[in-house]
């Protein structure tokens, strides 16, 4: 999934720098998934902001309306 969205180039690094752990990202996103599948009650999920490093991700702040 990250490979297809328009900023994926900028996933793999740039201007010098490392990319990002995109296995970390996609764990991430399957743990969501997993989240709302096991909780259908949830109706809303912030996840604001989500800093992606090259060894781990970040959800700095979430919130999550039941």
């Amino acid at each position: 999934m990250p490979e297809k969205i328009k900023a994926a180039p900028l996933l793999k690094g740039f201007r010098g720098s490392t990319g990002i752990h995109k296995e970390s990202v996609v764990e991430a996103l399957q743990r969501v998934s997993q989240l709302v599948t096991n909780f259908p009650e949830i109706k809303e999920m912030d996840l604001n902001p989500v800093f992606a490093y090259e060894d781990k991700v970040c959800v700095v702040d979430s919130r999550i309306i039941i």
